[in-house]
């Protein structure tokens, strides 16, 4: 039995673990899935998932949220494990553990106050640094609905367009993530937003383009041929974006200095239960830190198991990660 479960005690979600497993054929799998997320509404349907049905996946990711808990319980919010488990909730405190689990190797944790950033970390040149998570809920918001994988018909999935369309949604719940979480600290130690956009399995976006376009306000490539043969790039300036109302709002904000007092984010496209230990989620983009040229309190820490992307007056660059993230929670 799961340490959580025993520590939550509730018997209905004791009684319903892993009841269903992969001998049962998809469509019973789909089918009974959806009579206990009909059943069970107080609960977030992604924990519904995991706890219902079992895999090779599913159970992992539910020892390493149980070993990840137990780790870092004193860093995590008082009353976690109900939120962990409460309607659109689930993956928003995945992602805390898994901050937690990845920041482990560059610093000392803080106990924190209720009030503030979710976690406080100290670096080995003894700077505090802030960090705040988010996980922006698209829900109500039918403009953050990113493009949703059908395999109802076929195991492959297709869908075109250009590149702005495609990635508006994701956009537009970055940014609902990084505005929900501007103020509120302490502005005399570095802040990083961490957000994670979180796209549906079999989705891709482009992480790249995604943070230039937030953050600096530069959007697709440019090539340009000059008069003596030669050619330059670059990319399409973009101050302000339209989301198809009629009424663009500006976009850029490592380029104002409003927002100095934020050091920089980490961002993930994929979804937090995929960045468990060994998960899908780090062969495929895993996490990006990007430095605020403008910052206050500019972080010095080399984020070796991100990928980084620099932009300033004199160099634009998006880089690899330097080595392979090594989780501190051992499955084993």
């Amino acid at each position: 039995m799961l340490e959580i479960l025993n520590k939550l005690n509730i018997p209905e979600l004791r009684s319903l673990l892993w009841k269903v497993d992969e001998r049962f054929q998809p469509h019973l799998i789909q089918k009974y899935y959806k009579m206990v997320c009909n059943k069970y509404t107080g609960y977030d349907t992604d924990f519904l998932y995991f706890v219902f049905y079992k895999n090779s996946y599913t159970v992992n990711v539910l020892k390493y949220i149980d070993i990840g808990y137990e780790k870092y319980k004193k860093i995590l919010d008082s009353g976690f494990l109900k939120k962990l488990i409460s309607r659109r909730n689930f993956e928003s405190h995945v992602w805390e553990i898994i901050l937690c689990d990845v920041l482990s190797h560059y610093g000392t944790f803080i106990p924190k106050k209720e009030k503030g950033a979710d976690i406080l970390l100290k670096d080995s040149k003894g700077q505090i640094i802030q960090i705040e998570a988010i996980v922006p809920n698209e829900a109500d918001n039918k403009d953050l609905r990113a493009v949703k994988a059908d395999f109802t018909e076929s195991n492959y999935f297709q869908y075109a367009g250009n590149i702005a369309e495609l990635e508006m949604p994701i956009i537009l719940r970055f940014f609902q993530g990084f505005g929900d979480k501007v103020d509120g600290y302490d502005k005399s130690k570095p802040l990083i937003i961490a957000i994670n956009t979180g796209v549906a399995v079999g989705v891709s976006t482009l992480d790249e383009y995604v943070l230039r376009m937030a953050l600096f306000g530069l959007g697709c490539n440019t090539i340009t041929k000059h008069s003596d043969g030669s050619f330059s790039s670059g990319f399409v300036q973009s101050p302000t974006l339209d989301k198809g109302n009629g009424r663009p709002f500006k976009i850029g904000r490592f380029r104002d200095p409003l927002y100095s007092h934020i050091s920089g984010v980490i961002y993930s496209s994929q979804k937090p239960t995929s960045l468990t230990s060994n998960g899908y989620g780090w062969s495929n983009s895993g996490l990006v830190f990007i430095p605020n040229p403008l910052a206050t309190h500019p972080v010095d820490i080399d984020f070796e198991c991100m990928s980084k992307m620099i932009v300033n007056d004199d160099i634009y660059s998006f880089t690899q990660p330097s080595s392979i993230f090594k989780s501190s929670i051992s499955l084993d």
